[in-house]
């Protein structure tokens, strides 16, 4: 992460989240599929988690690193949980039987990524506070 600071890149990943989710949002209704109430309401209830943590980040809230740390984590293992791993509780939404093209499969995995990055990063930020105020 050198070259930019810790911030920047919150925002990036903010941003980036919500760009894919949309992006994978739209992909479910190229895709034709009818989605269980039960997902949709998670993939919603995540988009809108998104769109809550990248206001955070713009505004530069105290909170945001936190947010982002655990709406990241809880978003990346979510969506990897829908739909990577076969099908196993009611919020699955496995793409494995369904012969997908790799379009679905880039922005699904690209979304646990960016995620991923979210939460880091933001973990990365809350580190590096605690460590200021931490008396050497």
């Amino acid at each position: 992460m050198k070259g930019w600071p810790r911030a920047d890149w919150l925002r990036l990943f903010a941003i980036g989240y919500v760009a894919l989710d949309s992006l994978h949002f739209i992909d479910h209704l190229r895709q034709g599929r009818i989605l269980t109430p039960q997902v949709y309401v998670a993939g919603t209830a995540g988009l809108v988690g998104s769109v809550l943590v990248l206001a955070l980040v713009l505004r530069r809230h105290p909170v945001a690193p936190l947010a982002a740390t655990v709406f990241g984590a809880l978003a990346g293992l979510g969506v990897f949980a829908a739909h990577i791993m076969p099908n196993w509780y009611y919020l699955s939404d496995s793409y494995l039987p369904l012969q997908l093209d790799l379009f679905s499969w880039i922005v699904a995995v690209s979304v646990i990524v960016d995620a991923a990055a979210l939460a880091l990063v933001g973990a990365s930020m809350l580190r590096a506070d605690r460590k200021q105020l931490t008396p050497t």
